[in-house]
């Protein structure tokens, strides 16, 4: 999916010399698969997978980045996460909690029909 984004965002004109994309992973043990190419005897069945993303990554076009798992704003999709962990993560996403927002479009609304009462009845 990334790399399918990536030829996009190239066929829609931009240089690819300044796109090289970066996959935040909490996991230092694929980290380590994709460095050493899947050339270990533990991990044969993943080997052709380590190969395509080491392919990517030796031509600049991927960044395979280590964060910390509280940091991976990735488990917010993938995890069960407890009630004030999940707001954290929203909040980094720039997501807002859909009632709330919609009650600040709601009171917005009354506010603007209570003033074009009162611009009516002054009129």
């Amino acid at each position: 999916m990334v790399v399918w984004a990536r030829e996009l965002v190239l066929e829609l004109g931009f240089s690819g010399q300044e796109l090289q994309v970066p996959i935040h992973c909490d996991n230092q043990s694929a980290i380590a698969v994709v460095a050493c190419n899947g050339n270990t005897s533990r991990v044969r069945h993943m080997a052709k997978h380590a190969r395509f993303i080491n392919e990517y990554i030796q031509a600049k076009e991927l960044d395979l980045v280590y964060v910390q798992s509280a940091e991976n704003l990735a488990d917010i999709f993938t995890k069960a996460l407890g009630p004030a962990e999940f707001e954290r993560q929203r909040s980094r996403l720039n997501v807002e909690d859909v009632p709330s927002t919609w009650a600040k479009v709601a009171a917005s609304a009354r506010e603007h029909a209570v003033v074009k009462d009162v611009e009516m009845e002054e009129a």
